[in-house]
């Protein structure tokens, strides 16, 4: 699938190796992705780590502790980095705190 560019809210079926159990069962296979960018990445001298993202956070209810990073490996260590999102009139404070490579960098 190409991606024409982010935020991008993306939506689809999970794929079930037992589809019709799975249906008889109540077993939903429906999922969506929420692709952004992050765009400027600030640590702060009292070792807080802040990114501000291309997108807000107020119309999806994401799973944060599923986020990853996407486009490329990291080897780096896992650290938490506080999402700000980046879109007006966008969810206010408390932000999401993620678990992502250190060394995550704007794009």
């Amino acid at each position: 699938m190409d991606i024409a560019g982010t935020p991008a809210l993306l939506t689809g079926d999970l794929p079930h190796p037992k589809p019709a159990q799975a249906h008889a069962q109540g077993i939903g296979n429906d999922v969506t992705v929420l692709v952004f960018q992050v765009t400027l990445r600030v640590d702060t001298d009292t070792d807080k780590r802040v990114a501000l993202t291309d997108c807000g956070f107020d119309r999806v209810a994401p799973y944060w502790d599923e986020c990853r990073l996407i486009g490329r490996t990291s080897t780096a260590k896992n650290t938490t980095i506080e999402l700000i999102p980046g879109e007006i009139g966008s969810a206010p404070w408390p932000y999401p705190i993620v678990t992502l490579p250190a060394d995550l960098r704007p794009r």
